[in-house]
C-alpha cells in the first residue's frame, strides 16, 4: 500500500510539472488580412450614368404605294449609300396604270386637235357672217375643254409613272439598316414601315437621370466611355433633355451628342457618361467597395490597429457608391487602414495581421504594417 501511494504522488507531480511547461510550438500570430489605406478626395466625386449609344436620326422608311414585296435587296447591319435600292414591289398593276394613262393622253390629244380645228372653222365662218356668234362661242368652249382634258391626262400619266417608280424603295441618305421586318411575298399597305434606317454621322449617348439630380447635372461637363473600351473617352454635349419624367422609373431622358466619335463607337454599345462637379465641397474619403458591409443595418468597415493587431468595427456615412469605389462622408480619417477583403468573416475579437503576399495594387496605398 505504501509503495502504491508513493508512485501515485510521483505521477501527480509529473503531471503538474508537465502542465507548467511552455508549448513546444509558437502560437498563431493572427489572421492574415488584406487592407487598403483611406484616401481623401479634394472635391465631390464624379457622377456616372450608364446608357446606350444611339444614332441621332432614325427614319422608318415605307413604300409610298401598297403592293406585294418581290425583292429584298439589303440586310440588317448593311451600310448603304444615298440612292441605293432597298426593296421592290410587284409593278404589274402600276405598269398597266401607266399604259392606261398613256392611252388616255393620246385620246385627249386627238380630241384637242379636232376641237381646235373645229374652233378655227367656226371662227372663219363667223367672220363671213355664215354662222352665229353663239355657235362660235360653243366651239371655243369645246376647244378649251379639250385642252383642259389633255392637261389632266398628262397629270394622270405623270402620277401613274410616279406610282410605278414608288415600287422601288431607295435610301434617301447614307445610312445603316437597323431593322428590316418584311420578307419576300409580304403584302404591304401604302405607308406601312418597311425598313428602319439610321443616318450615318452623329451619334448620341442616351441616359436616364433621377429627378433629384436633374438641375445639378444640366450644368456639368462630362465625358463618355464605352464598356467595350473603358480606357478611351469622348467629349459629350447636351443636345436634348426631356421635360417629362418616365411614368415608371421617374427619371428624365437626356441625349448627349458624342463629339468626334471613332469607328469603334457603334450603335447599341453600352455607354457611361461621367460628370465631374466643379463645385468644391468638404473632402470625401475613398475606400474600395469591397471594404463595406452591413452591421445592424448601417454601412460599416473594419479598421486595423497597427500596433495591437486588432480590429474595430466602425459605422460610416456613405456619400456615393461607385462601381469599385465608395466615397465616405464621415466615420473615417485619412491614413487609416481598412480591411478590403473577406469582411463578412471577421470578428472584433480576432487578432489580425496584414497578409503582405496578397497585397495587390488597386489604385489605393496598401499597408506594410507587419514585419
Amino acid at each position: 500500500m505504501k509503495s502504491f501511494r508513493t508512485h501515485h504522488s510521483l505521477l501527480l507531480v509529473l503531471v503538474f510539472l508537465t502542465g507548467c511547461q511552455e508549448p513546444s510550438e509558437p502560437m498563431d500570430e493572427g489572421l492574415l488580412v488584406a487592407v487598403a489605406q483611406v484616401q481623401s478626395t479634394p472635391e465631390s466625386p464624379a457622377e456616372h450614368y450608364t446608357g446606350e449609344v444611339r444614332p441621332r436620326h432614325v427614319v422608318n422608311s415605307a413604300f409610298r404605294v401598297g403592293g406585294k414585296v418581290v425583292d429584298r435587296l439589303v440586310e440588317v447591319g448593311d451600310r448603304v449609300q444615298a440612292g441605293t435600292e432597298l426593296a421592290r414591289l410587284d409593278t404589274t398593276d402600276y405598269q398597266l396604270a401607266v399604259e392606261a394613262a398613256q392611252a388616255e393622253l393620246e385620246s385627249a390629244n386627238a380630241a384637242t386637235k379636232r376641237a381646235a380645228q373645229e374652233e378655227k372653222r367656226i371662227r372663219d365662218l363667223t367672220a363671213r357672217s355664215m354662222v352665229s356668234q353663239s355657235e362660235y362661242e360653243l366651239a371655243k368652249a369645246s376647244a378649251d375643254s379639250s385642252v383642259a382634258a389633255t392637261r389632266r391626262a398628262e397629270r394622270m400619266l405623270e402620277l401613274a409613272k410616279n406610282r410605278l417608280e414608288y415600287c422601288s424603295l431607295k435610301a434617301e441618305f447614307d445610312s445603316i439598316v437597323l431593322s428590316f421586318p418584311i420578307e419576300k411575298g409580304t403584302v404591304l399597305p401604302e405607308g406601312a414601315t418597311a425598313i428602319q434606317l439610321a443616318r450615318v454621322g452623329e451619334l448620341e449617348a442616351v441616359i436616364d437621370i433621377p429627378e433629384n439630380r436633374v438641375e445639378s447635372i444640366k450644368g456639368l461637363e462630362g465625358v463618355v466611355t464605352l464598356w467595350a473600351n473603358s480606357k478611351k473617352s469622348f467629349g459629350v454635349k447636351l443636345r436634348e433633355f426631356s421635360p417629362n419624367a418616365d411614368p415608371l422609373t421617374r427619371t428624365y431622358r437626356a441625349r448627349y451628342s458624342i463629339l468626334e466619335p471613332t469607328e469603334e463607337v457603334r450603335i447599341g454599345m453600352t455607354a457611361t457618361i461621367l460628370f465631374q462637379s466643379t463645385i468644391q465641397e468638404s473632402p470625401y474619403k475613398q475606400i474600395p467597395m469591397t471594404a463595406l458591409f452591413q452591421n445592424e443595418g448601417k454601412p460599416s468597415v473594419w479598421i486595423v490597429d497597427d500596433a495591437k493587431g486588432t480590429l474595430e468595427c466602425r459605422s460610416v456615412e456613405v456619400h456615393q457608391y461607385g462601381r469599385d469605389i465608395a466615397w465616405i462622408a464621415s466615420g473615417l480619417a485619412p491614413g487609416e487602414y481598412v480591411v478590403r477583403a473577406g469582411v463578412q468573416k471577421l470578428d472584433a475579437s480576432m487578432k489580425v495581421k496584414v497578409w503582405e503576399d496578397t497585397l495587390v495594387s488597386s489604385g489605393y496605398p496598401v499597408s506594410r504594417l507587419s514585419k
